[in-house]
């Protein structure tokens, strides 16, 4: 069963993208069943079909009807967005009347929501009605004790026209699966790998992975200037993807490889804050700190690599720009771009 971390689905507001029923009803089942089981009541605004499976995966785990008796309300989504619509989008004294009540109905406590009323509104056309429909749910958050769990379907939601990172932008996080192992790393002479929740603990990990790797491989190269590279790349994947991430370490002769890749579709952005501002210089250190770096984008995320040399290549030199972090001259942006397999 593909399950989903305790950090992601019981956070404000987190979104799946998910490619069929099966890999929906997987994740969906899983965040309703840990919220049933320590008491929290559910509430599921879905289509018919999947109602039906939703019901039945349920009951597979161990809630059936009767253990689930006034914890789980399932609600039609397109009656329910019906209720609400005026015009082609959603007005938002309907929608907070409609939904807070749903959501107050059958006591105090935590509630737990599943929908797909904003999938249904991407898949009519309507998007501009579906982002508004999410800050919508942040807004009634304000006001109501819940968790929200949204899904999209891949296929519906584009990257190419930015429609991915408008969606992720309303969402406190993603949830799903670790990312895949990158197709190169199975070329490599050796690899390391681990998968990671978006917690505050997973730069420690990452760090602690890499530097048992290049022991253990009696690798030459700068070790100190590794560790600190995968700090920095898994620490910008907690902040700002807030997804699974993999982190993956390989080494093929004298070259270690190091890749930190997530869910979210954004491409990293470099950044050059004011000197006194000690955070936001990620990529700076890492342009500093390695031979080559870059990242790779496609549907499903993406990775953000550096390379590193035991033998290292003479740099090329630059005077550094006042307040920024030293950097060399030929690795001021990504090295790279390409599409995820």
């Amino acid at each position: 069963m593909i399950a989903a971390s305790p950090e992601l689905v019981t956070d404000a507001h987190v979104v799946g993208f998910y490619t069929d029923d099966h890999e929906l009803v997987d994740r969906v089942t899983e965040c309703l069943f840990d919220g049933v089981s320590t008491g929290h009541r559910a509430l599921v605004v879905v289509t018919a079909a999947h109602r039906c499976q939703l019901e039945e995966r349920l009951a597979d785990q161990g809630a059936s009807r009767a253990d689930a008796d006034g914890m789980v309300r399932f609600v039609d989504a397109a009656a329910t967005l019906a209720q609400f619509m005026v015009d082609g989008v959603p007005d938002s004294g309907r929608f907070a009347s409609v939904i807070g009540t749903l959501i107050d109905t059958g006591g105090g406590g935590p509630v737990r929501v599943y929908g797909e009323m904003v999938q249904l509104l991407w898949e009519a056309g309507n998007v501009n009605a579906a982002l508004q429909l999410e800050g919508l749910w942040n807004d009634l958050a304000a006001d109501h004790d819940f968790s929200l769990y949204c899904a999209y379907r891949s296929d519906t939601v584009s990257i190419a026209g930015g429609d991915r990172e408008a969606v992720c932008r309303l969402h406190s996080a993603l949830v799903g699966t670790a990312p895949n192992l990158p197709d190169r790393a199975a070329q490599a002479d050796r690899l390391a790998t681990a998968e990671l929740a978006p917690t505050s603990g997973a730069p420690s990990r990452a760090r602690r992975v890499t530097a048992e790797a290049l022991l253990d491989w009696e690798w030459t190269g700068d070790h100190q200037a590794a560790v600190l590279i995968v700090s920095e790349l898994s620490a910008n994947a907690v902040v700002h993807a807030r997804s699974q991430l993999r982190v993956c370490v390989t080494q093929t002769n004298d070259l270690v490889r190091i890749s930190v890749t997530d869910l979210h579709p954004g491409a990293p952005t470099p950044r050059h804050p004011a000197a006194p501002e000690p955070t936001r210089r990620g990529l700076s250190i890492i342009a500093t700190l390695a031979d080559n770096w870059g990242y790779d984008t496609g549907p499903h995320g993406k990775e953000v690599w550096a390379e590193i040399y035991s033998k290292r290549p003479q740099p090329l030199t630059t005077t550094d720009p006042p307040g920024n972090a030293p950097r060399s001259q030929d690795l001021v942006g990504p090295a790279r771009r390409s599409s995820l397999l």
